[in-house]
């Protein structure tokens, strides 16, 4: 059976930048600050935050900080795993440059299954870093 993503792409795009933000330490994510990372205006942000909040992904105060709840924090770090195990596999397997490893898995780790995602990372012998040397996490899938 496979299994249903009820975010988006942009959704998804999101819950991983917030990620990102947060395990650098950047504890003070903004409509502001994000929309300068993700090159969007502000007002977009405001928008998606809305979304999220109401899906119970991210802790927002409007006019403050925002964080991943811990329900988003849960799929941010499976969707960060997701990422990193395909373009290791890409570019690894596949032989593909790190940008390009990069560019496709980011088209498809928010609709790939886990039990996909999981064969790959088997086959790769479960890294702890991706191409580009970042930790890779390991939920449970």
């Amino acid at each position: 059976m496979r299994e249903r993503n009820a975010l988006t792409f942009t959704e998804s795009h999101y819950l991983k930048e917030l990620y990102k933000c947060e395990k650098e330490g950047d504890i003070k994510v903004t409509s502001v600050s994000l929309a300068g990372r993700l090159e969007v205006r502000p007002a977009s942000v405001a928008d998606m935050f809305s979304k999220l909040e109401g899906k119970e992904l991210i802790d927002h105060r409007r006019w403050r900080y925002v964080k991943l709840s811990p329900k988003g924090l849960v799929i941010a770090e499976s969707l960060i795993w997701r990422h990193r195990i395909l373009e290791t596999y890409f570019s690894s397997i596949l032989k593909l440059n790190f940008s390009e490893a990069c560019d496709a898995a980011s088209l498809i780790d928010s609709s790939v299954t886990s039990s996909v995602v999981e064969a790959m990372c088997r086959t790769l012998g479960h890294p702890t870093r991706c191409v580009h040397g970042y930790h890779i996490p390991h939920p449970e899938v």
